[in-house]
């Protein structure tokens, strides 16, 4: 993580130099200059900076060029611009013919030891601290956009397989009609066929899923009882868990009805599910539960106001390792995973909440670290 932003209400300098004379005169310049709320630290060579500044970091690091002789020492300068906010003093006349160092207009962060006066030193500090913000922001959007790349590209791969793959299931599925007319429903053949064919139908609704993925969002709705739908989803996930983690279903919405986007509603399920079972170290449990409820007062939840009406409220409950307090406001950003790289991208939560907002619905959340998490979806009653 980069060093914090430069706070004036005190300042945290590293200072590399090797000569004792030299950091004294650099550290009573910075505390002049900053009405002495300046805490300064030292090292006398590069190497041992950078293993201080892995350890700690700090809001200012302070160079001294002119004791730098080789130019491995020079080259390994780029460390600490990547790394805090950094200051280059030197008592060479013009910084931009200092041999040896490459680093375009980061010799702007260089200043001549002659002109270290207080407002100089300030203005060095500001223009440093800027042009940190805005390499880290930089370097954070150029990481957003190649993962954004590379997740396009890999759409549009998988597009074209499942389209092939689709068409494979069209063929398959007109093969098994064509062999129930020869055998004219033969009652030992007719269960395996339709169980065959149920089968096919729902990889088929896998790769109509995986095909619209990619494409804007548009949304069918279409007035369902949610228990039913939401079990439907169940049996198809229920069966490709980790055998570590068991699930439940409860229903207790016996006649209310919604309107809802079906594929849509399966992937905020799948997605739901699926986050809730990395929840776990070792074994979990996950409780599916849908309710009928009625608001009596506006209700603040996630999203925004749930006002008064009748709702159907679909849990996904978890008893796993709950969820720090600080991420309760970032998971649903795209991109954002506490997970390994390998594990997920960040990109489930975030496509979640954008279904639940075009099917007009609403989300709870409610969480703590080490108790496990419960997401509620409300979808409004409409008969």
């Amino acid at each position: 993580m980069p060093a914090d932003p430069l706070s004036l209400d005190h300042l945290d300098v590293l200072i590399v130099d090797p000569e004792p004379s030299s950091v004294n005169q650099l550290a009573k310049t910075f505390k002049n200059s900053f009405a002495n709320n300046t805490t300064v630290n030292f090292e006398a060579s590069v190497q041992r900076a950078k293993r201080s500044l892995s350890k700690n970091k700090r809001q200012l690091v302070v160079i001294n060029l002119d004791t730098i002789d080789s130019s491995k020492e020079k080259n390994e300068i780029e460390y600490f611009f990547n790394t805090a906010p950094t200051l280059l003093i030197t008592s060479t006349e013009n910084s931009n013919d200092l041999e040896g160092l490459d680093m375009s207009y980061k010799m702007m962060n260089c200043i001549n030891r002659s002109h270290l006066s207080q407002n100089t030193i300030q203005r060095a500090v500001y223009s440093s601290q800027y042009r940190f913000r805005m390499d880290s922001e930089n370097s954070l959007l150029a990481e957003y956009v190649n993962k954004s790349h590379r997740l396009s590209t890999l759409g549009l791969l998988t597009s074209g397989i499942v389209h092939d793959i689709n068409n494979k299931l069209a063929a398959i599925t007109s093969s098994i009609i064509l062999a129930e007319k020869a055998l004219h429903h033969d009652k030992p053949y007719e269960q395996h066929f339709k169980r065959v064919k149920s089968t096919i139908l729902s990889a088929g609704k896998i790769c109509m899923k995986a095909l619209a993925f990619g494409k804007p969002i548009e949304i069918t709705p279409v007035e369902v009882n949610l228990g039913d739908a939401v079990y439907n989803c169940f049996e198809l996930i229920e069966g490709s868990l980790n055998d570590k983690v068991s699930i439940d279903f409860a229903n207790h919405n016996h006649s209310w009805k919604t309107k809802v986007d079906l594929v849509h509603l399966d992937q905020i399920f799948t997605n739901f599910v699926y986050n809730a079972s990395h929840a776990f170290s070792a074994e979990g449990f996950i409780l599916v539960k849908v309710d009928e409820v009625t608001i009596e007062e506006e209700v603040a939840v996630k999203t925004g106001l749930l006002t008064p009406g009748e709702y159907i409220k679909c849990s996904i409950i978890d008893n796993g390792g709950g969820i720090n307090r600080d991420f309760l406001d970032k998971i649903f950003k795209p991109f954002f995973t506490t997970k390994s790289s390998e594990s997920g991208h960040g990109l489930g939560l975030s496509i979640a909440l954008n279904l639940i907002h075009k099917n007009e619905a609403h989300l709870d959340l409610h969480s703590n670290e080490g108790e496990g998490s419960e997401f509620s979806v409300y979808f409004k009653r409409t008969s």
